[in-house]
């Protein structure tokens, strides 16, 4: 009894104050992309949320992003991968390796169902 009666005086409490705030103005993301049109490396921040800055090689698609060292100092830090098959890598693999691991992840994944699938039928027999 003593909890509801605690609960209900800080409602009393709270709500008040949460009326009188004043409201906040929530922006849309800003999803905007590292892109160039003529020349090879683009300097740009992706979003307003964070402040991440980041230098893209429009060639390969390595990616740096600027970090602040112990000692103050700017540095461009390499971004990794995770590739499709959970390794990290610096350079993205190529679309065409990228497909054919897909095709090969999902054979494998469709023998394991039915593998599983035909255990279950010899099980009920």
């Amino acid at each position: 009894m003593k909890k509801l009666l605690l609960l209900l005086c800080m409602s009393l409490l709270v709500l008040p104050a949460l009326a009188l705030a004043e409201p906040v103005e929530v922006k849309p993301p800003q999803n905007k992309v590292l892109l160039s049109t003529n020349g090879r490396y683009v300097f740009g921040q992706i979003s307003e949320f964070r402040a991440d800055q980041f230098l893209l090689d429009t060639q390969t698609g390595r990616l740096w992003q600027i970090v602040i060292d112990k000692k103050q100092n700017q540095k461009l830090q390499p971004v990794p991968f995770i590739q499709v098959w959970g390794d990290e890598s610096y350079i993205p693999d190529p679309m065409e390796e990228v497909e054919g691991k897909r095709k090969l992840m999902l054979l494998e994944r469709a023998e394991k169902f039915k593998k599983l699938f035909e255990g279950e039928g010899q099980q009920k027999k």
